[in-house]
């Protein structure tokens, strides 16, 4: 499997998953990931127009998502964890609202 390098560099790390999601649960857990679960509060309220392509998009509400998780657990415990992974999951149809490439 590809990942087997960076999760054996992640296994004495502290990782949280910035997310509730049952699916991505099952992806890390079956990658051999020891996470927690921290569900980002982020509120996804990015205007999609000002994104070149939904990729960017959704890079970004990634981004938001770990970065609100990241701080918030460092508020809390004063100590941010090594690694807080988001994601973010779009539908692109031929009316999103993006230009088409």
């Amino acid at each position: 499997m590809l990942l087997c390098p960076v999760i054996g560099k992640l296994q004495h790390k502290r990782v949280v998953l910035a997310s509730s999601s049952p699916r991505r649960r099952e992806i890390l857990s079956n990658a051999g990931l020891r996470f927690e679960v921290v569900p980002s509060r982020f509120k996804e309220k990015l205007h999609k127009a000002s994104f070149a392509t939904p990729q960017a998009y959704a890079v970004e509400t990634a981004k938001q998502k770990a970065l609100e998780v990241a701080d918030r657990m460092y508020q809390k415990d004063l100590r941010a964890p090594d690694v807080v992974i988001g994601a973010d999951t779009i539908v692109v149809s031929l009316l999103s609202g993006f230009p088409c490439h």
